[in-house]
């Protein structure tokens, strides 16, 4: 299912009409709540949202701002911020959440390896757990074989039905060496595991995360066969993409003034690749 994103620092009426997408297509758009800001959402749209179907919505709020490594160091403010996560996550009857491996990309230089990082996060995994999330680990800067290793040590230890892989796209290109099909085979070896899938879709040049959206990518090529990034074409591969996920929410991750246009230009783009797709 393709999902909206709102974001909490846009204006009330943005974002009620954002809800408003998602509540006229209950079969065919999701929703993915951004609460960036630390403030709290006016109540009439915490109904909106809590009313919405589980498995059409995800959160990604304070873990882009924490990540495992603070959780699992057992930083105040970051257990802090998580108690407050789940709390808002009740209000909106959300359970999944998108978490980042770090507070900023940039440290995952000095990471240690992902066999050595596995056990240590489980703690952070089961702490999130009890409070009623589901953490979905996000690719940023880490090279595949990383999350490879990652998820084959979580797999071992059972942890599976506690968390779970969100697949930003975008990242792919700007920080991948492996190009899309590589980094979907490994969703589908996550799903088969019974980890819980998640995806961003968005694109960019291939320089930096410039989170463009797929209508205003399309009128610059970047839709098109990319040998580094997707070689039969964007679209061809999110629409496999859907096909071999179709129980996982694909966010339209991009400015959120932009997001029922490019809702709209991309169910069109799928029903040009697959004609069954909806």
């Amino acid at each position: 299912m393709l999902a909206v994103k709102l974001f909490q620092g846009d204006p009330d009426e943005l974002n009620s009409a954002l809800i408003g997408q998602a509540e006229n297509n209950l079969s065919t758009c999701g929703l993915e709540v951004a609460l960036y800001q630390g403030t709290a959402l006016p109540l009439d749209q915490i109904e909106r949202i809590a009313a919405l179907p589980s498995q059409n919505k995800i959160l990604h709020s304070y873990h882009r701002v924490i990540g495992l490594t603070e959780l699992e160091a057992g930083e105040p403010t970051a257990f802090t911020r998580l108690e407050l996560e789940a709390q808002v996550s009740q209000a909106m009857n959300i359970s999944r959440a998108v978490v980042h491996s770090v507070t900023f990309v940039e440290k995952l230089q000095s990471l240690p390896s992902a066999r050595q990082l596995a056990p240590r996060w489980v703690r952070s995994l089961e702490s999130m757990n009890t409070l009623g999330l589901r953490p979905h680990l996000e690719n940023t800067i880490e090279p595949l074989s990383w999350h490879q290793e990652l998820f084959d040590e979580w797999h071992k230890l059972g942890v599976q039905e506690l968390s779970g892989f969100t697949l930003d796209i975008g990242h792919v290109r700007v920080w991948s060496n492996n190009e899309l099909n590589e980094w979907l085979d490994f969703t589908k070896q996550l799903k088969d595991r019974g980890f819980g899938i998640h995806f961003h879709i968005h694109a960019n040049h291939g320089s930096r995360d410039e989170h463009m959206s797929l209508h205003r990518a399309f009128q610059e090529d970047l839709l098109e066969p990319s040998e580094k990034w997707a070689p039969s074409g964007l679209m061809s591969w999110l629409a496999k993409a859907i096909q071999d996920h179709p129980q996982a929410l694909f966010t339209l991750e991009n400015p959120a003034h932009e997001a029922v246009e490019n809702w709209g230009f991309t169910r069109f783009m799928l029903n040009e690749e697959t004609l069954d797709y909806y």
